[in-house]
C-alpha cells in the first residue's frame, strides 16, 4: 500500500484501505482471507505525521499440538510516526519511526504492515486450550479415538530407577 506524502500531510480520519495479501512482503504468513483492511488516521504535527489506526486480517495458524489448520481473525493497532528529517525523538518511544527524504512523493507501507501482521502471530498457536494433541503411538489426532494401548506412567528414564 503506497500513500502519497501530500495525502498524509493534508490529514485524514478513519480512512479505510483494502490491501490484497499478495501485495505485502512475504513473511511466511498464511492468510485465510486474501483481503486485509486498514483503518488509518493521519495527523500533521509540526515536522512529523502521526499515522495511527488498526489492521484487520484473517490468518490461518497450525496448532502446535494436533497440527490442524485453524483460521483466526486478528486486529492489530498501528502507531507510526513519519518524519522528514533525521531528528531524534526520545519522547515517542512507543511509536515506530519512519524517516522519509523530502524528495519522496509516497510512502510504501507494505513491508511495515507485513511485519506488524507477522509479529501478531501467537508464539504457540492452539486450536483450543484443551487440545489433546497427537497419539504418541499411531500419530492420529487424539480428539478421535485410536486403539493404541500404552501406560501413561512409564517414561524413558525408568532404567535409571534400577541404579
Amino acid at each position: 500500500m503506497k500513500l502519497k506524502t501530500s495525502y498524509l500531510i493534508s490529514g485524514f480520519k478513519d480512512q479505510i484501505f483494502e490491501i490484497h495479501a499478495e501485495q505485502l512482503a512475504d513473511r511466511g504468513t498464511v492468510f485465510s482471507n486474501k483481503i486485509i483492511k486498514c483503518k488509518l488516521t493521519s495527523v500533521l504535527i509540526t515536522d512529523k505525521i502521526n499515522l495511527t489506526g488498526e489492521v484487520k486480517a484473517s490468518l490461518s495458524y497450525e496448532c502446535i499440538r494436533c497440527l490442524e489448520i485453524n483460521p483466526k481473525s486478528i486486529t492489530v493497532p498501528i502507531n507510526l510516526m513519519v518524519v522528514f528529517c533525521k531528528k531524534t525523538y526520545t519522547d515517542e518511544h512507543y511509536k515506530d519511526i519512519i524517516y522519509l527524504k523530502n524528495e519522496n512523493d509516497f510512502i510504501d507501507l507494505n513491508i511495515i504492515l507485513a511485519d506488524i501482521i507477522e509479529l501478531a502471530e501467537p508464539m504457540k498457536p492452539l486450536c483450543n486450550q484443551d487440545c489433546k494433541g497427537l497419539c504418541q503411538m499411531c500419530g492420529i489426532n487424539r480428539k478421535f479415538s485410536c486403539q493404541c494401548k500404552f501406560q501413561d506412567n512409564t517414561t524413558n528414564w525408568e532404567a535409571l530407577n534400577s541404579l
